[in-house]
């Protein structure tokens, strides 16, 4: 994957598109990007992750320990897998009820 295109890197491409000449033009997506912040990342995961696995990767993150913006779910969590789906924060409170936690 080559970056995670969020809200807030768009709001911020935004803002300094807006500073500089008070309009917008088209950028291409590797511009806004640029926006982007060092926590704003994803990971590669398997197919077969839980949804107990998922919620703790994203709030706990990977490696780093630190909680992730996405999980990339591929076929079997490698690079040259396709997309399958991908997981973000805005998805816990379904993942929650997969675990059907009263």
């Amino acid at each position: 994957y080559v970056g995670i295109l969020t809200t807030n890197a768009i709001a911020r491409w935004l803002a300094q598109q807006l500073t500089i000449d008070r309009r917008l033009e088209d950028a291409p997506i590797r511009q806004v990007l640029e926006f982007s912040e060092a926590d704003e990342r994803a990971i590669l995961v398997d197919r077969t992750i839980t949804a107990a696995e998922a919620i703790h990767q994203l709030s706990h993150g990977g490696p780093e320990q630190t909680p992730l913006t996405a999980l990339i779910i591929t076929q079997n969590g490698i690079e040259s897998d396709k997309p399958l789906a991908v997981v973000v924060a805005y998805d816990l409170p379904r993942l929650t009820a997969a675990l059907q936690i009263n």
